[in-house]
């Protein structure tokens, strides 16, 4: 449903030898492999979850694709520093795809979000449209854009873009 390459060429503007880290992988390791490509060897990218099982899969595939610039980090975004990793001020750019919906303090995975991303990176919120779709997440479950906005000024983030990535969600895309 979402464009990986697109969104990280064109949106985040990854390129070789940049720093980049995917906040919540999800079960179909979308963007960290492109994302592998784009950063090349002098590069690195940051799989980041909860679940163990999603992390080992990746360590697994990235293996097996000889993608050695891909370091998976378990962690609960919910926890302020819980990355321990991924250093403060060291990412040129992130994601957040698909995320918010599942967590229950969306203001610390800012926090989070922000303590790793460096001035002048980049961030991509992806989350789900409240459109009545019969699918992903109950409409009760969703973030507004509106709540993303919020957070995100909060920690000091300049909105950049909206758009829709595709037919069932939203993104923003901001700078700190």
């Amino acid at each position: 449903m979402l464009d990986a390459e697109f969104l990280l060429s064109n949106k985040l503007g990854l390129r070789n030898g940049m720093t980049y880290a995917d906040l919540g992988i999800g079960s179909a390791m979308h963007f960290i492999f492109p994302a592998a490509q784009m950063v090349g060897n002098e590069g690195k990218v940051y799989a980041v979850d909860i679940q163990k099982g999603l992390l080992s899969a990746a360590q697994s595939r990235a293996r097996t694709e000889g993608l050695g610039n891909i370091e998976t980090v378990w962690s609960d975004l919910e926890v302020y520093g819980a990355a321990k990793a991924i250093t403060n001020d060291s990412l040129d750019a992130l994601s957040l795809i698909n995320v918010l919906y599942q967590t229950k303090e969306d203001e610390h995975v800012f926090n989070e979000a922000n303590r790793m991303l460096k001035a002048g990176g980049k961030a991509l919120v992806i989350d789900w449209l409240s459109n009545g779709a019969s699918f992903g997440p109950p409409e009760s479950a969703r973030t507004s854009l509106d709540k993303v906005r919020q957070m995100a000024k909060v920690v000091g983030w300049r909105e950049i873009e909206v758009f829709e990535p595709g037919t069932y969600h939203f993104a923003i895309l901001f700078k700190k």
